[in-house]
């Protein structure tokens, strides 16, 4: 009682807060009952919406795979012998099993030997041949796709001269599916197919452990059934009679196909359970709230007296604390040694104050990884060792030593003593330690040693009377067995005779000894002798020391030979890269000389058949034969000189095209190719491009024609467009974007950024199925780039693929439409007698032809020696000479004539 008078007013408030909080809480509980339900239905929606989905997509993944299973197949069904390959038997197996959540077994008959294929396994392989003989229901159909057969649970698909006869579980896919698909403990989970009603798959947990029975009313069936037929997604409140009692559900209808069957999933939520499981919650709730407020008010009551007492303590012990702070502070501000703390990173949380004087970085600059600097120091490698298994083992490592940079870049020798942090569970969960500057204890001759010993690369302390000390790395560098066998002996009888520049070894060591006392350190590369005579190369680190009060010289060696020898291979795969080189480009000379050979035949025949008076008929033929071969060896020449494009030393022509022209040409030379595939080509040009612009019109026939062929080439069915718009214009020039849209395979998201590479496909299936270098983009791109545009491309797998180019022709308003494209001057030949040599008769034939039409006087000689002997005989104005030809080269007979000691034959336009 005494409690309670002396806090009534704290009671009171409390009781009329807590019957505020009840009120409240039960307006909260009507409205979050009401927000529950609202969220159900949502919840409820979207998860069906989503499990539905994943069912489209499982099934269209499901008709990809078994179209490429067709496709990898056809060619391996067994002939009249009957034997089914490993390969078939292989592919049969990995489908199945792939797809076991749906196909149960699968049979192929073939109608040419009536033998058929079945797997009655999808675990395992027992796949075998009988005869039976092709339906006749399925010999006179033409090909059909998926055909399902629900009171049978049978897929059909017929496809050339084979029938895939499948038997599927359409429900057990579906529950697989929708499996993951959580909707709380009041959901149930069902599927609706025309032929099969409602089945269900999940029911509450409230019917968990019993039969469950489900039963709607004939309406409610006809509009699930109306909604499924006509493919309507739905929402409704329905009352249904689960184990004999009416139960409220919030029901979400979502209606999809397999094979043209239609099904339905049904998500649903008991209402009554949901209400059910807020009102226990909100019981449960209460009656905790209440009892947690009657303990509050004793608690408090009786607590309070004892926290007035507590504080008058904490107070008194807060004042000790202090005290204890302060000596511990002065403790480690007078010490020698500095204290830290990390975790088993090396996080720092404590570094005490004494750091900064012996290594002058503030506690906080320590912690920081870059300001704790080692040297390369020797020691430090068993020093980090040791810190290494204190923080991995938990066991203390005793004394170490590790040398480091402070703050002004000097080194500092530390003596350190770790101890591991350990937790309730004896674990190690961080380090202690106490480091010490022993800097100048390290300068005695016992320290000193422990350096010396320590290094895994040879010492040596010498002076002008031999070899003071050793390691045990330099007697096994030497060959040698004990450090006896080096002692007093000079370092010079372990060196030959010359070093590798020929200067005498004796002569160049007391040189190096001299730049070391000079200089304070010296290091430089040297050969030295093994026990047996075998050279070998070291970098060589001389520096003066005092040991013992005298003057002596540190020498250290690191040996080379592993990177002497690297670099020998490094010389050795850099020339045979430019030996390769040099054969590559020699190789792509004489590939371009064949290859232009028959081109220019086909070229130049062209050219007189359209001179010739040719039928109406036949001018676009010969202009498209014309056209094509022209693109043709642009493109050879430009593949065959793949490395001058790399090198962007590519040489652009500036010169007035029509770009409609240009444009239509492409078009024609690839309707053809369209045609035969049955593929819709079209063009489509901007009315507001210039006709007339100035660049270089081979090249751009050349990207076009690239990427117009591509899009034909990866397309089976659908179209192809090549648009060319006008994006911006000013006075002299405009820029324009040519797009190649296609309905093709497309290209994968992760393999967009690489599509430009250098021989580089979208996936090997593609270079299999379709064939080609992976080269033809790649130059496209540089072509694009070498002219200041850019090029992209957008791409959705199985969609399709949309490549453009953006690119700024100079134009002429003047001229434009009307004006004739200017040319530059044309210096007759007419009357000029030409000597042309060139070894292929077809060539002869079709240049002389062009030099006749052109008004000169043409004699031809078969190769150089020839060529030689007709000028010295007859006197020519100018001189057409091939490069390779037989018995004397182009190079050779030019030499030869230019050697004559005649003002004409020094003069002579020689032309290659």
């Amino acid at each position: 009682m005494k409690f309670i008078k002396e806090n009534i007013k704290s009671i009171a408030a409390i009781l009329f807060f807590a019957i505020v909080g009840i009120v409240l809480s039960t307006m909260v509980y009507q409205r979050s009952v009401d927000a529950a339900i609202a969220n159900r239905k949502d919840l409820i929606r979207n998860q069906v919406q989503l499990s539905g989905q994943g069912l489209e997509r499982s099934i269209r993944d499901f008709e990809e795979d078994f179209y490429y299973f067709i496709l990898g197949t056809d060619s391996l069904m067994p002939g009249e012998t009957g034997e089914v390959s490993t390969e078939l038997k292989r592919k049969v197996k990995l489908f199945l099993t792939h797809h076991a959540d749906l196909v149960d077994s699968m049979e192929i008959i073939t109608p040419d030997t009536g033998l058929v294929a079945r797997l009655n396994d999808q675990t395992g392989v027992d796949i075998y041949l009988e005869d039976t003989p092709m339906p006749t229901y399925l010999n006179s159909a033409g090909n059909v796709e998926f055909q399902f057969i629900p009171e049978f649970s049978s897929l059909i698909y017929k496809h050339d001269r084979l029938i895939y006869l499948l038997h599927v579980s359409p429900n057990r896919f579906a529950k697989e599916r929708i499996g993951d698909y959580y909707l709380g403990e009041g959901g149930f989970k069902f599927v609706y197919g025309i032929h099969e009603g409602i089945t269900p798959f999940e029911v509450s947990k409230a019917f968990e452990g019993s039969d469950v029975s489900l039963l709607f009313d004939e309406a409610q069936l006809t509009a699930i059934k109306n909604n499924t037929t006509e493919a309507t997604s739905g929402s409704s409140v329905l009352n249904v009679e689960i184990n004999g009692n009416d139960h409220e559900l919030l029901l979400e209808q979502y209606p999809f196909e397999v094979f043209d069957t239609h099904f339905s999933l049904l998500f649903a939520s008991d209402v009554g359970f949901e209400r059910g499981s807020m009102a226990q919650a909100f019981y449960v709730i209460m009656a905790s709230g209440i009892t947690l407020i009657l303990l509050v008010i004793f608690v408090f009551a009786f607590n309070l007296n004892k926290l007035r007492k507590t504080s008058a303590s904490l107070e008194e012990s807060k004042e000790e604390l202090t005290k204890m702070v302060r000596q511990q502070k002065l403790l480690f501000e007078y010490s020698e040694d500095f204290t830290y703390r990390h975790d088993l990173n090396e996080g720092y949380d404590y570094v005490s104050e004494n750091v900064e004087r012996i290594l002058g970085y503030t506690p906080d600059e320590y912690a920081r990884p870059a300001n704790r600097r080692y040297t390369e120091n020797p020691i430090n490698e068993q020093g980090m060792q040791a810190k290494q298994l204190t923080r991995d083992r938990g066991e203390e490592q005793g004394t170490f030593y590790l040398e480091m940079l402070d703050a002004r870049n000097e080194p500092i020798m530390l003596e350190f003593k770790e101890k591991p942090i350990l937790n309730e569970k004896n674990e190690s969960v961080g380090v202690i330690g106490l480091a010490k500057d022993v800097t100048a204890k390290f300068a005695s001759d016992q320290k000193f040693r422990v350096l010396f010993e320590y290094s895994s690369d040879p010492y040596f302390i010498y002076n002008g009377e031999g070899v003071l000390d050793c390691n045990d790395a330099a007697v096994k560098t030497l060959g040698l067995k004990t450090k006896a066998e080096v002692i007093g002996r000079s370092l010079g009888e372990f060196s030959p005779e010359k070093q590798a520049d020929g200067r005498v070894s004796s002569y160049k060591a007391e040189e190096m000894d001299n730049i070391a006392y000079e200089h304070g350190s010296h290091r430089f590369e040297w050969l030295h002798t093994k026990t047996g005579g075998e050279v070998f190369p070291v970098e060589v680190t001389l520096t003066p020391v005092m040991l013992n009060n005298k003057r002596v010289m540190l020498t250290v060696w690191h040996d080379l030979t592993e990177r002497k020898r690297i670099e020998q291979v490094l010389i050795e795969s850099r020339k045979k890269a430019e030996e390769l080189a040099s054969q590559k480009q020699q190789f792509l000379s004489s590939m371009s000389h064949e290859i232009r050979t028959p081109l220019n035949a086909v070229i130049g025949t062209t050219h007189f058949l359209l001179e010739d008076d040719p039928k109406p008929s036949q001018i676009e033929k010969l202009k498209t034969l014309k056209f094509s071969a022209d693109n043709l060896l642009s493109l050879v020449n430009d593949i065959l000189d793949h490395s001058k494009i790399e090198a962007g030393k590519v040489i652009f022509n500036r010169e007035r095209f029509d770009l409609l022209d240009r444009l239509t040409g492409v078009y024609e030379v690839m309707k053809i190719k369209a045609e035969s595939k049955k593929i819709d080509l079209q063009l489509q040009i901007d009315e507001e491009i210039p006709h007339n612009v100035t660049g270089d019109p081979v090249r751009l026939n050349q990207i076009l024609l690239n990427l117009v062929s591509n899009a034909v080439k990866f397309t089976e069915k659908g179209k192809v467009e090549v648009n060319a718009k006008l994006l911006g214009k000013t006075d002299t020039h405009a820029e324009i974007q040519f797009d190649v849209v296609d309905t093709g395979i497309g290209i994968a998201a992760e393999k967009l950024t690489s599509i430009f590479e250098t021989f580089t496909q979208a996936n090997a299936r593609i270079l299999n199925s379709f064939g080609g270098t992976g080269l033809g983009l790649a130059i496209t791109k540089k072509l694009v780039e070498l002219q200041g545009g850019t090029i992209s491309v957008n791409s959705t797998q199985g969609e399709g693929s949309t490549f453009s180019f953006k690119m700024s022709f100079k134009y002429d308003t003047d001229s434009e439409g009307t004006e004739p494209i200017d040319q530059e001057e044309d210096h007759s030949i007419q009357g000029a007698r030409v000597l042309l040599v060139e070894d292929n008769p077809i060539n002869q034939k079709i240049a002389g032809q062009f030099l006749n039409n052109w008004g000169a006087q043409v004699d031809f000689a078969d190769n150089g020696k020839t060529a030689l002997d007709k000028v010295a005989s007859k006197a020519y104005d100018f001189i057409l000479m091939d490069i390779q030809m037989p018995e004397m080269d182009g190079y050779e007979a030019t030499r030869a004539i230019r050697a004559i000691d005649d003002d004409y034959f020094k003069n002579i336009p020689i032309i290659t």
